[in-house]
């Protein structure tokens, strides 16, 4: 226990702080969400959980009393809790019920620094990749969980009317980018899971990259996790989007462009450099636990609210190996990445393929029964977004350049199907009313 401060480990008075105030004013115990075990000395124990069961039983708190107290105790308990001596002390405290919160704080930040110390000395037993993970999940639990507010409804009642009341401005969630798409969306929600779907090279990884795009300028933090192709092409993309460049001529060197396309792509780098933009490659993901450890150590406590997570994509994603069938790997990944966007307060959009089931039917618009493996996906997707290119299928329709955002699943607002018009050569996407 060296170079740790005692205090954050043993709250001897903070503890006493608890005791104190409950013998002095019962009506306290109501607002106690401390138990036994958070407490480190034996006698506090043994007293908490006494006062906590007389409560309990007389559902009276006027009643808890050290006679009514102490006459519950078997005589090994009297010893152990220090008899009526310390009990009188605690009832001579000066404590008052101001402090009563202060004191549980300290308390249970005690107890989680034990555990926490806890939790590493047994990986440090017991050490591999996947004991890791379960650690830092450990440590992150440990660290987010909170107290009485998370386990009353009273808090979280006053907070839904307070938001109900409070002045709007702008969207709750992370702005998309698209007005149609934001007015279904409000944006896209920290804590919910977002699939987006479409077969091979309708354009759901040129989608991705531009509503990162679209955070990023509005300063938020983007986490880009490219399992398909290297950081240097997703980079790209997002340069030729910036400076509305064909994506063929800028590979091909500077030959196939002009001055004006040079100055653009110069401007866009400058641009790019500035985003807050992490792009990630498969070369460092094996398995959804490592994309998990991976997201989490890229976060702190003050940009968990304002990142975005994209994940391209699910398929890709390896799981445990002793997980034979493929539709639990993908439940597996599915909800370990719902629980991550909970734990973290963000929003993650994890792009998916169709299966080729929708290439035999007359009209090509998917249905989420085309998810491969669909059954976990719908049950853990907050939204599903399927998109269909008509001239995918029909290079002579009419409806060129024109891409289909169907929002056909969603958990807390509206479905429909928001029309965008999709630039392949740039790898632009823009609202139909929109000028380019």
């Amino acid at each position: 226990m060296q170079n740790v401060n005692e205090y954050e480990l043993y709250n001897f008075e903070a503890e006493q702080g608890v005791l104190g105030t409950i013998l002095l004013n019962p009506g306290v115990i109501k607002r106690c969400y401390l138990v036994p075990k958070d407490m480190y000395y034996t006698n506090h124990k043994i007293i908490l959980k006494g006062l906590m069961e007389l409560y309990e039983k007389r559902n009276n708190a006027d009643d808890i009393n050290i006679t009514a107290f102490f006459s519950r105790l078997s005589n090994s308990d009297r010893e152990l809790v220090g008899g009526l001596t310390y009990l009188t002390e605690l009832l001579g405290s000066q404590f008052t019920d101001r402090g009563f919160d202060s004191y549980q704080r300290l308390v249970r930040n005690a107890f989680k620094v034990r555990t926490g110390l806890d939790f590493i000395e047994k990986y440090k037993s017991n050490a591999g990749i996947e004991e890791l993970d379960t650690l830092v999940r450990n440590l992150a639990n440990l660290t987010l969980e909170g107290h009485v507010e998370d386990t009353s409804n009273y808090q979280a009642l006053v907070d839904i009317h307070n938001a109900l009341y409070k002045e709007r401005n702008g969207l709750s969630g992370i702005d998309t980018g698209f007005e149609e798409l934001n007015v279904m969306t409000d944006g896209w929600q920290a804590g919910d899971l977002i699939v987006l779907a479409a077969r091979p090279s309708v354009g759901k990884t040129a989608f991705a990259v531009n509503f990162s795009m679209n955070a990023c300028k509005k300063q938020n933090k983007v986490l880009f996790y490219s399992l398909e192709m290297p950081k240097r092409q997703v980079l790209t993309r997002a340069i030729c989007a910036e400076a509305k460049v064909n994506m063929s001529f800028f590979s091909k060197g500077v030959n196939l462009l002009d001055e004006h396309e040079i100055t653009a792509i110069g401007r866009a780098e400058g641009e790019v450099s500035k985003w807050d933009l992490v792009v990630c490659e498969a070369t460092s993901i094996d398995s959804v636990k490592d994309l998990c450890i991976n997201i989490r150590s890229q976060l702190n406590t003050e940009e968990a609210g304002k990142a975005l997570i994209v994940i391209d994509y699910l398929q890709l994603i390896q799981t445990d190996k002793s997980i034979t069938r493929h539709d639990l790997a993908i439940a597996e990944i599915t909800r370990k990445l719902k629980l991550l966007a909970i734990e973290l307060n963000v929003p993650i959009v994890l792009l998916s393929q169709l299966n080729r089931g929708v290439e035999s039917r007359n009209d090509k618009r998917p249905m989420m029964s085309d998810l491969r493996d669909s059954g976990s996906i719908e049950q853990d997707a907050d939204i599903i977004m399927l998109l269909h290119r008509e001239d995918y299928y029909d290079r002579k329709t009419e409806n060129k350049n024109i891409i289909e955002v169907d929002i056909a699943k969603h958990r807390n607002g509206p479905v429909g199907k928001v029309k965008l018009v999709f630039e392949k050569e740039t790898g632009n996407f823009y609202d139909l009313n929109e000028s380019k």
